[in-house]
């Protein structure tokens, strides 16, 4: 029986749907027969029918598309063998029934090594120059795009015999056609392949030929080789230097009395040996490329994130001190500091750590950081504010991702502090003159993963001129010493907070406690995001109180 295989998706997919079915629809609608849940797919999206055990997919009018072997389709296609399907964010592969290896007539096989002297046994010149020829083709570019299809397109030139040439190769746990040539109007059009054969030469590591595997009773047996009409194949790995078998080359003929020979095995073997070499090296330059690539887009996203944050901490009135940094774990971060002057004088702030790293927990510490500071201006209390922020991240939040805060609110002209907190390790102030201790509030629930009420309550205090307050994340309380036995903790940054030097600039005190936690981990990047604001009240709040 036919069958999609669930390559890539999200949501709980089976990771096999049978197509049992005459007619089987895929869409995000609920009454469909195989429900694709992603903004990506529209309610009726397209369909896969079956007629006279032939299957065709047909686009339904979808906004985005579907795609067959990453071509949009158009119209009703015939699906084949191993086709992928792509929908949205879901990647399909149709396989038909599984074949017996035994339905495989094998007329020869061949020990796909450099060290085989049967591979120019006969007629040598001819074959080195053939291979020579065709290293020469596929040596001026390390672009696979251009080096398959080139490939291929000369070995249609040097096997008369080939109506079709096929490229696979291995790609986690499944295989993937990455390159499919005909000869003129042939009647292989698509890139299906018997499983059977290609799973032996993918498991013995050898080059196998079926000379006129038609004229064996046992070869109607292969629904694959039969529906494409193959008479005569050859099948040869492509295997790397360190041995591993990487893929599989194949060439097909449909024409009665042009069977491929065991001499033709030995070429093709001998081709797909200096073939490999190319295709392997031209694959580590594509994956240096990406690499490059990936490093810039990240260094970028660094320096667009570091953009939202602020940086300038010199504008606030005289009475306040506040720094803030973020020490990302990866090139961005989801951990993040705000600070805002409000409309009645008072000053916002915030930290908040994002559930995840990388890019993800980068795009939704923006969304959140966002929606903070546009409820900062209407809400009451940092209570409310969280209470708000979590419903409206909540009420859009697909991913089930989260987010851990304590927001709070000081009154510049008289110390009051406001603080509260949704899931976050509670903060830490610093008494005038060194004694420091943790802020006994309501841990809270986090942020963003039920819109159910958090119950969220303010605590309120007064912080003195001279006195100090830390914000972190767990960055910095779960880093884990060298011997991974213990946690920095709170009672630790407690000590390192209360013995920082007195009247130093707060970026000095940043840094001394980066550094504690540096020398506690004995690593100087962290493990996780770590981030910091410390907030002060200065001398200049005496003299404000007293004039």
């Amino acid at each position: 029986m036919a069958k999609l295989v669930i390559v890539q998706g999200v949501g709980d997919l089976p990771l096999q749907y049978p197509l049992e079915k005459a007619e089987v629809i895929l869409g995000r609608q609920p009454d469909v027969d195989l429900r694709l849940n992603a903004r990506e797919v529209s309610r009726r999206h397209a369909r896969i029918t079956c007629k006279d055990k032939q299957y065709f997919l047909e686009d339904m009018g979808s906004s985005n598309g579907t795609f067959l072997n990453s071509t949009r389709l158009h119209g009703r296609i015939e699906l084949h063998e191993q086709d992928q399907i792509r929908i949205g964010p879901f990647l399909f592969r149709f396989e038909d029934a599984p074949l017996a290896d035994q339905d495989v007539v094998i007329r020869a096989s061949l020990t796909a090594h450099t060290s085989n002297a049967e591979l120019y046994r006969h007629d040598a010149d001819r074959k080195l120059q053939a291979v020579l020829e065709i290293a020469h083709q596929l040596s001026r570019s390390l672009d696979l795009t251009v080096i398959l299809p080139r490939l291929l397109e000369n070995l249609l030139r040097l096997f008369t015999q080939a109506d079709r040439g096929l490229i696979l190769m291995v790609e986690g746990d499944h295989l993937v056609v990455k390159a499919s040539q005909v000869r003129g109007p042939s009647r292989i059009d698509g890139p299906a392949y018997s499983r059977s054969v290609v799973r032996r030469v993918l498991e013995e590591g050898v080059g196998l030929v079926a000379e006129d595997a038609a004229a064996d009773k046992r070869f109607d047996m292969m629904q694959t080789m039969n529906r494409l009409g193959i008479r005569s194949f050859l099948c040869v790995p492509l295997k790397a230097a360190d041995g591993r078998t990487f893929g599989v080359l194949q060439l097909d003929s449909t024409r009665v009395g042009f069977p491929f020979t065991e001499e033709d095995l030995h070429l093709l073997t001998a081709v797909s040996l200096h073939a490999a070499t190319v295709i392997e090296n031209a694959d580590l330059h594509a994956e240096l490329l990406k690499k490059e690539r990936m490093e810039h887009e990240l260094a970028l996203a660094r320096q667009i994130q570091e953009g939202f944050l602020p940086q300038d901490f010199e504008n606030l009135p005289p009475t306040v001190e506040v720094f803030a940094r973020v020490y990302p774990a990866l090139e961005v971060s989801g951990d993040f500091y705000d600070y805002q002057l409000l409309k009645d004088g008072r000053l916002g702030f915030t930290v908040a750590d994002v559930s995840g790293k990388g890019i993800p927990a980068a795009l939704y510490m923006t969304a959140a950081r966002a929606l903070c500071r546009l409820l900062a201006a209407t809400s009451t209390s940092p209570a409310e504010l969280l209470q708000t922020l979590n419903a409206a991240l909540a009420a859009d939040n697909p991913t089930m991702m989260f987010v851990t805060m304590i927001y709070g609110v000081i009154d510049i002209a008289t110390g009051k502090l406001t603080l509260a907190g949704g899931g976050h390790p509670p903060a830490l102030i610093r008494r005038r003159g060194g004694s420091a201790e943790k802020i006994l509030m309501p841990a809270g629930r986090l942020l963003g993963f039920t819109a159910t009420p958090l119950n969220c309550t303010n605590t309120e205090l007064v912080l003195n001129p001279g006195d100090a307050l830390l914000l972190y994340t767990d960055g910095v309380t779960e880093a884990t010493s060298a011997d991974r036995s213990r946690m920095f903790g709170i009672d630790r940054l407690a000590t390192t907070f209360a013995g920082l030097p007195e009247g130093e600039p707060l970026e000095a005190w940043g840094d001394h406690i980066r550094r504690a936690v540096a020398a506690f981990t004995g690593k100087e990047s962290p493990a996780d995001d770590l981030t910091l604001l410390l907030l002060r009240r200065t001398s200049e709040a005496v003299d404000s109180a007293l004039a």
